[in-house]
């Protein structure tokens, strides 16, 4: 008699499709791996992070990826970073969010622009409401 296979619980993969750890710019100069990088990113959307000497340079999102980060060889980026890797998404809609959040956690000097996240002002507006309450009851003790 077969045993039945158990049916996964587990939710890993569902958005990251797969990674490419931190690898050198150096290898981009190399044909075989440019067209190799280009083959295996071809149609894939996701996040890339460009390093600086192990340090945290840039972030960012792209529905064609090796388009993107190749492209960082030769604009205002090119000589600012060493090594990149590669978040590949499963779902181009959730790009945004992700590179918006990683930009927020993280400081990367080469992003100007932080991203922002839909309603998130609604937040805002009732952290600040909170505050000012909490700071005025602490005025109010420190006076007594």
């Amino acid at each position: 008699m077969k045993k039945e296979k158990k049916k996964s619980t587990s939710t890993k993969g569902r958005l990251v499709k797969g990674y490419i750890p931190p690898v050198s710019i150096e290898f981009l100069e190399f044909d075989t791996f440019r067209k190799g990088m280009k083959d295996m990113l071809k149609g894939n959307s996701g996040v890339y992070v460009l390093y600086k000497k192990k340090k945290l340079y840039y972030v960012g999102m792209a529905k064609e990826l090796f388009g993107r980060l190749y492209h960082h060889t030769k604009d205002k980026h090119k000589n600012k970073w060493d090594k990149f890797s590669v978040f590949i998404i499963g779902r181009g809609s959730y790009l945004k969010d992700i590179e918006s959040m990683i930009h927020r956690i993280s400081a990367t000097p080469g992003n100007i622009v932080k991203g922002k996240f839909k309603g998130h002002y609604q937040y805002d507006d009732k952290i600040r409401k909170m505050v000012r309450q909490v700071s005025q009851i602490v005025k109010k003790i420190q006076q007594k």
